[in-house]
């Protein structure tokens, strides 16, 4: 789901990760880690606005 939003916003991962504020290593380590993630808060939070935009 994390790549599949990133390519939909066209996004590089750093760029991504700056949006919604965490390094491009754990941007890479989310696209990389199969099945549900689990995600602090502020970047869940991130993620589902970005979402909710696309």
């Amino acid at each position: 789901m994390v790549a599949d939003l990133r390519e939909q916003c066209g996004c590089s991962v750093a760029e991504f990760a700056e949006l919604i504020q965490v390094t491009p290593t754990t941007v890479r380590r989310w696209e990389a880690t199969p099945g549900a993630l689990n995600l602090h808060s502020a970047p869940w939070e991130a993620l589902r606005a970005l979402y909710g935009e696309s």
